[in-house]
Order: C-alpha cells, then structure tokens, then sequence
C-alpha cells in the first residue's frame, strides 16, 4: 500500500473516532426514550460501518443492541430500560475506541 493512500485511510479513520466519540456524547445526554428512533438509526449505521474502520466489536455489539432494543420495543420501552440501552452503546464504543 502506498504512503499517501495510507495517509488517506489514517485521516478516514480518525474522522470516523471523531464522529464516534461526538455520537457517544450525544447519546450519553439523553435522559428519555424519546430519542430511540434516533438511536436505532445511529446504531445501525454503526452496526453497518464500524467494521469497515477497524472496529468490529463495535459493529457486533451494535448489531446485537439493535436486536434487543427491537424486542423491547415491541413491548412499550420505558425511560428506564432506553437508558440502560443508551448507556450499553457508550461503553461498546467507549471500550474500544480507548484502546
């Protein structure tokens, strides 16, 4: 692989940790479900790219949250367990974007 498309592909990768941690902090301030759909849609995205930027345990992890949010909403979500949801997506991304 040439120097400059590995450059490329570095400053690719370091926009997508950039988006990851902005989406983490958004995330993390909610403090209702009334932002679930939002989150399944950022949580599939994540689902479907993270593998591509290196991050597969991101992409599993997702995928896996976005089952089991599907399941609970089919049974009326609360406040709290959209919480629980939310803060399960943070540690996901927080364990391996720190490593």
């Amino acid at each position: 692989m040439s120097e400059d498309l590995q450059k490329k592909l570095n400053a690719l990768k370091e926009a997508f940790i950039k988006r990851l941690e902005s989406t983490m902090n958004e995330i993390s301030s909610w403090e209702s479900r009334d932002h679930i759909d939002e989150f399944v849609t950022i949580i599939h995205k994540l689902a479907g790219t993270a593998g591509t930027y290196g991050y597969p345990n991101i992409s599993t992890g997702m995928k896996q949250l976005e089952q089991n949010v599907a399941i609970c909403r089919d049974h009326a979500l609360s406040d709290e367990q959209a919480l629980v949801f939310y803060r399960r997506a943070c540690e996901i991304i927080k364990k391996d974007i720190q490593c």
